[in-house]
């Protein structure tokens, strides 16, 4: 939840409003408003490994497209 602090204010309300109790692993599932799939892949992506985008599809398909495109930067 801290690492969403660094998105807009409208993003963190939503996500406050919406987050359900931790689980096992301490991860929660919130809902935040998105203003298209590529911004909300490059918002998404600053959060780094403390995130896991669910849904909407497409957004997941950004997201594996730019970690693809970032990963073939470093490949030997």
């Amino acid at each position: 939840m801290r690492a969403l602090r660094n998105l807009s204010a409208t993003v963190v309300q939503a996500a406050e409003a919406s987050a359900g109790e931790p689980d096992e692993e301490g991860w929660r599932r919130v809902t935040i408003p998105i203003e298209s799939i590529p911004h909300a892949a490059a918002q998404v992506l600053r959060l780094g490994a403390q995130h896991l985008g669910l849904k909407p599809a497409a957004l997941r398909r950004a997201l594996l497209d730019r970690i693809e495109a970032v990963k073939a930067l470093y490949a030997d």
